[in-house]
């Protein structure tokens, strides 16, 4: 019988999945995807490889979701579009958008 998940194994779940993110995150930064291995994202994670086949298929499943959660952090941390203030050309408010956006990925 498997038991129902509560609100604090799923905020359990939650965060190693967070865990495993980051841990792959970190790997294929410093060391690429071939660098990157179920066995190394368990060990920087502190989590089992079964936590990571858990939540996760298979090393080309994980990379797609670190991708897709780098996009979504990078996309909340960016503002919001705003109109440009009365009197300022559109091309200048976008401009400032832009550099905005390239900044954010340059660091």
């Amino acid at each position: 019988m498997v038991k129902p998940k509560t609100p604090r194994r799923s905020r359990q779940g939650q965060e190693s999945r967070l865990r495993i993110l980051e841990a792959t995150f970190e790997i294929a930064h410093e060391q690429g995807y071939q660098g990157t291995s179920i066995a190394k994202v368990s060990a920087r994670s502190g989590l089992p490889a079964s936590s990571v086949y858990w939540h996760f298929a298979d090393k080309d499943a994980l990379f797609a979701e670190m991708i897709q959660h780098s996009f979504d952090q990078w996309q909340a941390a960016m503002p919001s579009w705003a109109p440009p203030a009365p009197g300022q050309p559109r091309a200048d408010a976008l401009a400032v958008q832009i550099r905005s956006a390239i900044d954010s990925i340059a660091t």
